[in-house]
């Protein structure tokens, strides 16, 4: 392994002022014992000993842990007695641990030496970077585009349409990668089902065959509100059945065939996917790999149509992708280049005057306008959105207790597994953490305890009609995937309990033995994490008490908010809810500079 500036003295003193010491960064907490184990066996084979590089090999495993794509070496979580930011870059650049990309080393540091990146996910950004470019800078596809007219535009949009839901149908039709960005009711699927809507048209006009299609999402529940929402722009193609009435959605993993144990998916970049159109919405769950797998298995001439909201929480693995991919953070005047020509945000929301207090405060949350959406939340003329108790009080339990007692209803008293799966969304109680108080466990346990006082439920009971399942852990086999919420009810033959999916967005319901499913979860409660890519009704959102906690982040709390279609119970203390919208989440990645410079 060699250095990127040549040779350099890797047992040589550290850096002056350094006061790095690996044992002190674990007990500290700032790195786990995978970074530590890493930087340790790499000292050992490279016969690098100082601490200010070996530090910065743990740091750089520990900020992937933590869904960063890098360290930033400049950043907010340096660690103190760490080198100043140039010192510490000359340090790595003279290690054999560290190259600039062209060698072998397990570590790059960047041209301006500011990140440092594990090799793997300095390549994963790297071709991503590249791959994106590529599509967005290849020429128009005027002959399939056909020269659409303003005409045909407006038939399916409409005689007045909104401008840039305008802009994105005529990207998406004559571009190789359309990025349609936007909030929630901002008409992403719209453009999306008015797409397929011109496309099949022109096809049937042709008499050409109907074009090759892939729906794909990150999870089964987003999936099937995908295959859902397009449903509507079907109705509206004349003459006889459509085509669009067979399409159907999948998760991205099982289209791929990404399987556990498997070396490569089924479909990349030497056998791509046969879809002319490849349309992927909620793409902020989407993490730096599974992107670039996806974007490698879309054939080069193929239109790929990315839709999403990026100011939603990022994915759980490495990386913002999408935020990266709309440029959030840069000035309008550095947003220019081939990407921008790509991407279209749809801004005028069109959820019914009704519920516009829903829209309003999610707004708030996105602008980090705290005193606006404590105001909303506090307005009693605004029934939609309310503030209440935090969960972690009493008086705080027994309103979240009531309501779930209401909202729950329809799941519990559906007839059948359909019912029931349609009842899933009426109501959802969102925690931001798993333990503690107001958390999904405790949440769990108290509705648990409401259902039996009332009578809804057999004391004693742990699984029973109506209790929501939810997977943990991808099955290709079954075709269960992380993130698919399901059902428990008696099998049709009138057995015992079975849990029951909509699978790949269908519309029937596919059973399964307990004692089949993969990892799971039976609860009356999620984390916001687990509820992206779903909708309901109503939601009440528990959030930590504790003001300095980490998980209160400004993306929590809007996509928390906007999972809801009429309902938004917040329960939460004006503190809490004030450092959460002041704290947005802040992922250390080189993707947002390599596509807009």
């Amino acid at each position: 392994m060699s250095g990127a500036s040549g040779g350099g003295r890797p047992g040589g003193g550290g850096v002056t002022g350094s006061s790095l010491d690996l044992r002190g960064l674990v007990s500290r907490g700032a790195v786990g014992p995978l970074g530590l184990h890493l930087a340790e066996s790499l000292g050992r084979l490279s016969g690098e000993a100082r601490p200010e590089v070996l530090a910065a090999a743990a740091l750089a495993a520990r900020s992937v842990e933590e869904s960063h794509v890098c360290l930033d070496l400049a950043g907010p979580r340096r660690p103190a007695g760490a080198p100043e930011p140039e010192a510490w870059a000359e340090a790595l650049r003279s290690s054999p641990l560290v190259s600039d990309g062209s060698g072998p080393a397990p570590l790059v540091l960047d041209a301006a030496g500011r990140r440092l990146y594990l090799r793997r996910y300095w390549e994963l950004e790297r071709r991503l970077a590249q791959s994106l470019l590529e599509r967005a800078r290849a020429p128009e596809s005027a002959p399939r585009s056909a020269e659409v007219d303003d005409a045909a535009l407006r038939r399916v949009l409409g005689e007045t349409p909104d401008p840039h839901q305008l802009a994105a149908l005529r990207n998406a039709l004559s571009r190789r990668l359309c990025v349609i960005a936007g909030g929630p009711g901002t008409g992403k699927t719209t453009v999306a089902g008015r797409l397929l809507r011109l496309l099949f048209e022109r096809a049937r006009e042709a008499g050409e065959p109907p074009p090759r299609v892939d729906l794909l999402a990150p999870t089964g529940r987003a999936a099937v509100r995908l295959e859902q929402a397009l449903r509507p722009a079907d109705g509206r193609i004349p003459e006889g059945p459509s085509p669009l009435g067979e399409l159907r959605a999948s998760t991205i993993h099982r289209r791929l065939g990404l399987r556990p144990g498997l070396a490569s998916p089924r479909y990349d970049r030497d056998r791509p996917l046969a879809a002319d159109t490849v349309i992927v919405d909620e793409a902020s769950m989407v993490d730096l790999s599974l992107m670039l797998k996806l974007l490698e298995a879309v054939r080069p001439d193929a239109r790929l149509v990315v839709l999403g909201d990026p100011d939603q929480l990022a994915s759980v693995q490495a990386g913002a992708v999408l935020a990266d991919l709309c440029g959030r953070g840069l000035d309008s005047e550095r947003r220019s280049g081939p990407l921008a020509e790509s991407l279209v945000e749809l801004r005028h929301g069109y959820r019914s005057a009704e519920h516009r207090g829903i829209a309003e405060l999610a707004e708030a949350i996105r602008d980090g306008r705290a005193d606006e959406a404590l105001a909303q939340l506090n307005d009693a003329s605004v029934e939609e959105v309310s503030l209440q108790p935090s969960a972690g009080t009493d008086e705080g339990l027994r309103a979240l207790r009531n309501r779930a007692l209401e909202g729950y209803g329809p799941c519990l008293d559906a007839e059948g597994p359909a019912g029931r799966l349609n009842g899933l969304d009426a109501f959802r109680v969102l925690c931001a953490r798993r333990s503690g108080p107001g958390s999904v466990e405790a949440l769990h346990r108290a509705i648990e305890k409401a259902l039996v006082e009332s009578g809804r439920v057999a004391a004693g009971a742990t699984a029973y009609p109506g209790l929501p399942v939810g997977v943990l852990r991808n099955d290709a086999e079954l075709g269960l995937y992380n993130g698919d919420l399901g059902v428990l009810d008696r099998a049709p033959d009138g057995g015992g309990l079975q849990a029951f999916f909509r699978l790949g967005g269908g519309a029937s319901e596919s059973g399964f033995a307990l004692a089949s499913l993969p990892e799971h979860e039976l609860r009356w409660t999620a984390t916001v994490h687990k509820s992206q890519g779903a909708e309901y009704d109503a939601v009440a959102v528990s959030l930590p008490d504790e003001p300095e906690s980490p998980l209160l982040t400004r993306e929590l709390l809007y996509t928390a908010v906007t999972r809801a279609r009429r309902e938004v119970r917040v329960h939460a203390t004006a503190e809490a809810l004030r450092a959460a919208i002041g704290r947005p989440t802040r992922r250390d990645s080189g993707l947002r500079d390599r596509l807009w410079g």
